[in-house]
């Protein structure tokens, strides 16, 4: 199992947190670099849909999404097309030594992480995989997820955050992420999410997201189709 999307790659090489020498800690430093070094093998686009569900009902929001290898790095774009509302897009750049960076039109920055795409419950940290970019790192233990082995992967950030701590549950024998719950300062769980549905398709490899909020008690599942575009 390679590469699901830019949304499971970064690439991002970071030394140990200072003070922190315990053997979780450094294991969990050498597995967050090795979740952000994974990139995209070439550029591709697909094809793909939001589906949201909550306490206002249930829509729809067909996407196409790019997926560009740069000099630095590479970079996604979302382009949505919401029925009844004008089209939205996100851009998503990730650096080999820097955090991702978000952007709508030809503006990109590092700013607003917290904020939802087309009014879903992805925000910008959510889709840029920003935690694993977070300065401490732990595995914390090992669980099953899916049915998978999975070693467990705690993030926390240095500065203010939408998330306290993310928990990341990473497939031991492929090295993906195949689950993770977000946690406010009091560690009260604020969304979980979860790989789905992911299987090999003429040597690719197509899934489903979904994240839950459970404060807004909604749902949104971002389904691939089979196969890139091109």
């Amino acid at each position: 199992m390679k590469v699901f999307s830019g949304l499971l790659a970064a690439s991002l090489a970071v030394g140990l947190v200072a003070g922190e020498s315990t053997p979780d800690a450094v294991a969990g430093q050498a597995l967050a670099q090795r979740l952000r070094s994974v990139r995209p093998e070439r550029s591709t686009t697909n094809l793909a849909v939001l589906k949201l569900r909550g306490p206002g009902g249930r829509r729809s929001v067909p996407l196409t999404v790019e997926t560009r290898l740069t000099e630095s790095g590479w970079e996604v774009r979302y382009e949505a097309k919401p029925e009844g509302a004008a089209p939205e897009s996100l851009t998503i750049l990730h650096a080999t030594n820097a955090p991702p960076r978000y952007g709508s039109g030809t503006e990109v920055s590092s700013s607003a992480p917290e904020v939802r795409f087309v009014g879903s419950d992805f925000s910008r940290l959510d889709l840029g995989l920003e935690f694993l970019h977070w300065p401490q790192q732990r595995v914390v233990g090992r669980e099953l997820s899916n049915g998978r082995t999975c070693d467990v992967l705690e993030s926390r950030p240095e500065d203010a955050s939408p998330y306290g701590s993310v928990r990341s549950w990473v497939d031991t024998e492929h090295g993906v992420i195949l689950s993770a719950e977000a946690y406010d300062a009091k560690k009260v769980r604020l969304k979980q999410f979860s790989v789905t549905h992911f299987r090999e398709v003429a040597d690719q490899w197509t899934f489903s997201l979904s994240i839950v909020d459970d404060r807004r008690g909604s749902k949104t599942e971002l389904s691939y189709d089979t196969a890139p575009q091109r």
